[in-house]
């Protein structure tokens, strides 16, 4: 992402809250959606948040599967720092409060410096 920004350029990356996460984790969920079962099944392994998906119709099923490392603030103002970025401001929430263990999300705003 860094090297895709011009100099002075401005980068907003939104990402999970590793510590909301492990606290907050829904482990299986099932639901209908225009005639599909969703099941979605969650769990943490190996600093990941791994999620399999499920989805049956008519008897035919597909399954899919997210996996996510669960970053956290200091995992990132390290990645920043290498790549070039001054981390500038986190948030927690898409409505702009700040970023806490308890914040639903990390947003980072952070800028590539000017040369």
């Amino acid at each position: 992402m860094a090297t895709a920004l011009r100099p002075g350029g401005w980068l907003v990356q939104d990402f999970l809250n590793a510590d909301y996460v492990q606290r907050h984790l829904v482990p299986c969920d099932r639901f209908q959606l225009d005639g599909v079962e969703v099941v979605q099944e969650r769990w943490i392994e190996n600093g990941r948040v791994n999620k399999r998906i499920r989805l049956r119709r008519n008897g035919a099923e597909q399954v899919f599967y997210e996996s996510v490392r669960l970053l956290r603030l200091e995992d990132f103002q390290k990645l920043y720092q290498e790549a070039g970025l001054d981390l500038q401001a986190t948030l927690g929430d898409y409505t702009g409060r700040p970023f806490t263990s308890e914040s639903p999300r990390l947003i980072l705003y952070a800028r590539k410096a000017a040369v």
